[in-house]
């Protein structure tokens, strides 16, 4: 407990959060060969997505959190879904999820698994025609629960298949418990409700790779070389060697005390103390973490090189560092993207039902509109929508002062 720390890992990811994640994209959508009509729909959509990632806090509490997974475990989950005729948008723990390795080889899995422990009594309220069934209901594996706080935790698995063929009728979801099959309905998207950010793309598979897995090696040598500095430490002081034939008295720091000694006088040597090099291989590793991950230390720091004063040489750099995150950016806002594709499927769903309809509110600098689904959707297949992520940039007062 004791032992010091130098978690170089955090600082990176922290760090990359703040550098990747403060952009929020924009998901704009355009018609392509529509009429006035279809374009001012398109538009409204547009408007209607902004209202809802607004509604859901997309920018500030699903996406980060996603963001900071995909960072830690290599790969984030955000799920798309809808309650009582509400959009919503939640985090998904990456150990709630489950592919098959073979079937995701080249990462693209035709089903998608997720195993959530839940409290009994709150599942119940959600599925009230179910509940006598649902106090049959248990974990899967009791002896790895990871909810011992929860007063009675059982187990629920949502299991997403997809279409085989874009006409295909074999796409399924399902929920179940132990006990019981709460929903069994035909998945017509080619997508999962799911989505998935990846701080890396690996070569093979589904698992993205994560800081901490690239620096896994070099925390673990930091941690090795803290220990020995410690010990170094503990074990330094000044201490007195005298001649073994000589005889002295018990030699005390009082102020204006009087030590006797025969022939010469005992010696004080200093004892220990950290060896240069481990503090200079403690350092040289610790910069070389952000080397490898293309991070800037000053950026760790809250620190701006030497010499960089004016406002045009900051963005030049600030341009400079995105290029090496270029791809992660890139990959950043496709998810936006993929997550705004989402909610419409879900919004159109419920609309297909019958359901209330879906309003949100979307403010400017100037007024606040409400935008209703039914006014911005449009039959399948009669329109084509392209989807381009733009930084929310222009929206700040900053951002407009330099437009």
């Amino acid at each position: 407990k004791d032992r010091l720390r130098l978690n170089v890992c955090k600082a990176v990811a922290d760090t990359a959060t703040a550098h990747i994640a403060s952009n929020r994209p924009r998901v704009v959508y355009l018609t392509k060969g529509g009429n006035g009509s279809q374009r001012t729909r398109s538009k409204n959509l547009t408007k209607f997505i902004a209202g809802v990632f607004q509604n859901v806090r997309q920018y500030t509490h699903v996406s980060q959190k996603t963001f900071i997974d995909g960072s830690i475990f290599g790969t984030g989950f955000n799920k798309v879904g809808e309650r009582n005729g509400r959009l919503r948008s939640e985090r998904v723990l990456s150990s709630e999820i489950q592919v098959d390795d073979r079937e995701a080889l080249y990462g693209e899995p035709m089903q998608l698994w997720q195993h959530k422990e839940v409290e009994r009594h709150h599942f119940k309220r959600l599925h009230p025609k179910w509940a006598a069934e649902l106090d049959k209901a248990s974990l899967v594996d009791s002896r790895q629960s990871s909810s011992s706080s929860l007063s009675d935790p059982i187990s629920v698995l949502q299991v997403t298949i997809l279409p085989s063929e874009p006409d295909a009728d074999d796409g399924r979801q399902v929920l179940v418990t132990t006990s019981c099959v709460l929903e069994d309905d035909e998945w017509e998207s080619p997508r999962f409700s799911i989505v998935p950010w990846r701080w890396c793309d690996p070569p093979l598979g589904f698992w993205g790779i994560g800081i901490i897995e690239e620096l896994s090696s070099i925390q673990a040598e930091i941690n090795m070389l803290l220990i020995r500095a410690q010990e170094s430490l503990q074990y330094s002081g000044l201490q007195v060697w005298m001649q073994k034939s000589e005889k002295t008295q018990k030699i005390t720091n009082k102020p204006g005390g009087i030590n006797y000694y025969a022939n010469s006088p005992p010696t004080s040597l200093p004892v220990g103390g950290i060896p240069p090099m481990i503090v200079e291989q403690i350092e040289n590793l610790y910069r070389k973490a952000f080397e490898l991950t293309g991070i800037s230390q000053l950026a760790a720091m809250s620190q701006k090189p030497a010499g960089l004063n004016s406002g045009a040489a900051i963005r030049e750099f600030n341009d400079t560092q995105s290029q090496r995150f270029l791809h992660v950016g890139q990959r950043w806002e496709q998810f936006h993207v993929d997550v705004a594709e989402e909610m419409i499927q879900r919004a159109r769903e419920i609309e297909e039902r019958g359901g209330s309809d879906l309003k949100v509110l979307v403010g400017n600098s100037r007024e606040v509109e409400e935008i209703s689904f039914k006014d911005v959707a449009m039959p399948r297949d009669s329109y084509v929508y392209r989807a381009y992520p733009s930084s929310l940039l222009p929206d700040t007062p900053a951002g407009q002062l330099n437009a």
